[in-house]
């Protein structure tokens, strides 16, 4: 069975009645928006950090790897927890964590796809709390230097809108994946004192990590929002030694664990407040972003998408 596509395309849906499918995760939307991804899956092929595809249904469904946890996210596991979950994953977990979330965008870089909404809202959980990233609704393919980037990740992953023209297609990849990264390191957002993200980022102001609580990993960070890397690929080579130099010291006790460490010496003054962020249409960027002291849910479920801000569909 065909079904009518885009200028032309068509994707053909033999053999993949939805009674044969209730093995995968069902993923609903925009026809334009499961042809981009079915695009870039069939170009990428399988990868272990990145979600599975299995095709697409006779409804026109992407059927996505089903995930032990449903569509649990890193974002929510470390930032809005269930009540009463005194559970905190270790440092060690978080770093490796990081290292599979730069796996699989250099990936995606590889194959020259600019993923494009980096965060750890589209972070998901696979098995034995590996993580698989996903989400690749607002992506690019084959972008060159005069890519109009319409889209982009929520603040506070916004790069500077001076970067795409002068560091490179890959740059908004690169900066959102180093605050990313001073998330998962420190389990909190940059810039939480109430100030605009995107003001902050504008001005080049950006908030670092402890060299001295984080060895390794808070150079990185800074060469993130430096844009000193040219791919993901680059970023994967620092974020291994960064673990190995960090585990080989903690083991010896020559450094000790950043959580205990941040109980004395924190990061920085900022309030312990964890932002309330809008998700970014197709045509807006800046978003708006306000204090709470209980912070809801910042991004919508792996599945749901947006068209100028508005839900048109979600996923099973």
């Amino acid at each position: 069975m065909d079904s009518p596509g885009i200028s032309g395309f068509k994707f053909d849906f033999s053999g993949k009645s939805s009674s044969a499918t209730e093995k995968y995760w069902r993923k609903t939307g925009m026809f334009a928006f499961i042809y981009i991804e079915k695009t870039i899956f069939e170009r990428i092929g399988p990868h272990p950090r990145i979600i599975g595809y299995h095709g697409v249904n006779e409804h026109g469904e992407l059927l996505l790897q089903k995930l032990p946890n449903g569509q649990s996210d890193v974002h929510t596991r470390l930032f809005s927890p269930d009540p009463g979950d005194d559970h905190k994953t270790p440092f060690q977990t978080r770093i490796l964590w990081a290292a599979e979330i730069a796996e699989g965008m250099a990936h995606l870089h590889k194959h020259n796809i600019v993923w494009n909404h980096c965060h750890l809202g589209n972070v998901l959980f696979a098995e034995d709390d590996h993580i698989v990233i996903s989400n690749f609704i607002h992506a690019y393919i084959d972008p060159n230097p005069l890519t109009n980037f319409l889209t982009g990740p929520p603040p506070p992953y916004l790069n500077p809108s001076r970067y795409t023209s002068r560091k490179g297609e890959r740059s908004t990849d690169i900066f959102a994946y180093g605050v990313t990264l001073f998330a998962l390191m420190s389990n909190k957002l940059p810039h939480v004192e109430g100030t605009s993200f995107f003001k902050k980022h504008e001005e080049l102001e950006f908030e670092s990590l402890s060299a001295t609580i984080f060895p390794w990993f808070a150079r990185i960070v800074d060469k993130c929002y430096k844009i000193e890397y040219s791919s993901a690929q680059d970023i994967v080579k620092d974020i291994e030694e960064a673990r190995r130099c960090w585990s080989e010291a903690f083991e010896k006790g020559d450094i000790q664990d950043p959580d205990l460490l941040q109980v004395t010496e924190p990061i920085s003054s900022s309030a312990s407040k964890v932002p309330a962020l809008t998700e970014v249409g197709d045509n807006e960027l800046h978003g708006k972003a306000a204090e709470t002291s209980t912070p809801p849910k910042l991004f919508p479920a792996a599945g749901t998408h947006f068209i100028d801000g508005t839900i048109v569909g979600e996923g099973s």
